[in-house]
């Protein structure tokens, strides 16, 4: 009985450290602690949890998609938009370069300038009345930009005062006669062909005696050119005029075709229209 009374005694004692009676809940000292273990191991959870966003947050900085967006193609094809604008440069340098009628244009000669002025069968150049240059005359050879094609020339011994009603009377004291025509190589456009000529060969007494055809660009300008008869006798100038000769090749072209003794010529000139 003593013993029994010493076992119950001492499990009294140890249920009063625990401070619970067998069958009641953890006291609030031992709730603590349970709450302690479980905070401790909330606790460990949101670390795990930390970790992970941790991990995915890092995997989101690392990650490669970000970055290749960062280097995205329009970044890198923006640093390369400069082939574009070569492209743009090239085009506008080639229509540059594809624009014959600019360029053309630029080389043309001005409308109603003078082009050249020839003193036909004359080996020097002539100043006229009103100030206007006539070139001497040259045959035409490979290298040369005109000249004449064939042909003799001659001086006449005539008194310059003898030669009326124009203001360049020395370009009709020499002519080139026999020639087969002239050629001048000149910008394409449309050009006024002059022709001078008198009748300065005392051989020659009337009408029907020179005749000749005057073809220009392949085609018969004038006819039946009689310079005796057009100017009404010797020693008279006479000036024909063609407008609207088109030039699409660069050669202006000018033929005699022989009818009644030999075509001649005393003067030339071409004007751009």
């Amino acid at each position: 009985m003593r013993q029994a009374m010493m076992i119950l005694l001492a499990m009294g004692l140890v249920f009063a450290v625990i401070g619970c009676t067998p069958g009641d809940e953890p006291s609030g000292q031992g709730r603590k602690i349970e709450k302690a273990a479980t905070k401790t191991e909330g606790a460990k959870v949101p670390t795990k949890t930390e970790a992970e966003k941790a991990a995915t947050q890092t995997e989101g900085e690392k990650a490669p998609t970000k970055t290749e967006g960062e280097k995205a193609p329009t970044k890198t094809e923006g640093e390369k938009a400069p082939t574009k604008t070569e492209g743009e440069k090239a085009a506008t340098k080639t229509e540059g370069e594809k624009a014959p009628t600019k360029t053309e244009a630029a080389k043309a000669v001005p409308t109603g300038k003078i082009v050249i002025r020839v003193n036909c069968a004359s080996d020097a150049d002539y100043t006229d009345q009103a100030g206007n240059k006539w070139v001497a005359d040259q045959m035409w050879t490979e290298g040369k930009t005109w000249g004449a094609v064939e042909g003799n020339t001659a001086t006449r011994n005539l008194n310059p005062g003898a030669i009326a009603g124009t203001q360049a009377p020395g370009i009709y004291l020499t002519e080139r006669y026999g020639m087969s025509g002239y050629r001048f190589d000149v910008p394409n456009g449309k050009y006024t062909v002059r022709l001078h000529f008198a009748e300065t060969w005392d051989g020659i007494k009337a009408a029907g005696e020179r005749v000749f055809t005057v073809k220009i660009q392949g085609k018969p300008i004038f006819e039946n050119v009689d310079p005796f008869k057009d100017g009404g006798g010797l020693a008279k100038p006479v000036v024909k005029e063609a407008k609207g000769i088109e030039v699409a090749d660069g050669k202006l072209a000018i033929e005699f075709v022989e009818q009644a003794q030999s075509a001649e010529i005393n003067g030339i000139e071409i004007m751009a229209e």
